[in-house]
């Protein structure tokens, strides 16, 4: 997690330590937005700036559609598709839970066995 004053600079070094491909932006415990490393390279490119001068408030993306923690792997990869997003925030009453991400989905329909998640409509297999 970071704050909106964390630089660019020092949240990419953090994603890099953590190897996690995005951050979660948080004010105390309310959730504010998240951060991907997409956002950093296509943001600051725009801004021409050194990464250290911009701020994580100034990159973040908000406005992401939510779901509850009781949702569906296949619900929530919907929404994914339909909003263009690969993270969703999860709430549990009105309370920041996490984040389910397109890998996390993908984890558990490798761990579970079920192949219903990859008949979901729009999907296209690939193949060679």
């Amino acid at each position: 997690m970071v704050s909106t004053e964390t630089s660019l600079d020092d949240a990419l070094d953090k994603m890099n330590i953590e190897n996690f491909r995005y951050l979660i932006v948080m004010d105390n415990e309310r959730f504010l937005g998240l951060l991907s490393e997409h956002d950093i390279f296509s943001k600051a490119m725009i801004k021409k700036r050194p990464l250290e001068k911009i701020t994580v408030g100034e990159t973040m993306k908000t406005g992401f559609p939510i779901v509850d923690s009781e949702e569906s792997a296949e619900t929530c990869l919907k929404m994914m598709q339909l909003f263009k997003v690969h993270q969703l925030p999860v709430f549990d009453n009105f309370r920041f839970c996490g984040v389910i991400s397109s890998d996390d989905i993908l984890q558990e329909a490798v761990e579970s066995g079920e192949r219903t998640i990859f008949e979901a409509d729009n999907l296209i297999p690939y193949t060679e």
